[in-house]
């Protein structure tokens, strides 16, 4: 989309930012900036390309996006593949959780959620005897991962599908994020 050549001014301003230090920023002369916002030239696309992305990339300077690493909880409480389905309730109602990720020798390979529980409560013809069940038995698929510098506005989209996205970082899990923490970033 190309933006309207009144956004340069008025952004320019939000930002604080005289006509020569745009100019300088997009490397073109301050007058060709000055004419623009008076509505004098005609700018070519180029011209209002390299000026917007200067405006962009001083608006992310200044107020960098938050990412998935700044947001989720560092704190990850697992699930063991060889538990029983009582064991992981237990835990997950220990810790006020209602999705935790599965592992087996270190390597994450499943979780559960409350749903899969009260699915799988649902659907059983013997509910008392769910909880002797192994989670490895029951588990659903992964959550996704996704690096601890993702912008959290990609995770975002991901909490739409998945309960939770586990954070990486050098191919490690550190961390958490689900709904809850998204709530985080509302009251800061």
């Amino acid at each position: 989309m190309i933006p309207e050549i009144d956004e340069v001014r008025l952004l320019r301003r939000q930002l604080g930012l005289t006509q020569q230090e745009l100019a300088r920023m997009a490397s073109v002369s301050q007058s060709l900036v000055a004419k623009i916002e008076r509505g004098l030239v005609q700018p070519s696309f180029a011209n209002v390309k390299r000026l917007m992305e200067a405006l962009e990339a001083e608006r992310n300077r200044r107020h960098p996006a938050a990412t998935v690493g700044q947001t989720c909880s560092r704190s990850i409480v697992w699930a063991e593949a060889s538990e029983t389905v009582r064991d992981v309730a237990n835990l997950m109602r220990r810790h006020g959780y209602s999705q935790i990720p599965v592992r087996r020798r270190g390597l994450l390979v499943g979780s559960v959620s409350d749903r899969v529980l009260s699915d799988l409560l649902a659907t059983s013809e013997q509910p008392e005897l769910v909880g002797r069940r192994r989670v490895e038995d029951v588990m659903a698929e992964p959550f996704p991962q996704l690096p601890e510098t993702t912008p959290l506005r990609a995770a975002t989209g991901l909490l739409q599908y998945a309960s939770a996205v586990l954070v990486t970082k050098g191919g490690e899990t550190v961390g958490i994020l689900t709904k809850s923490d998204l709530l985080k970033v509302l009251v800061r």
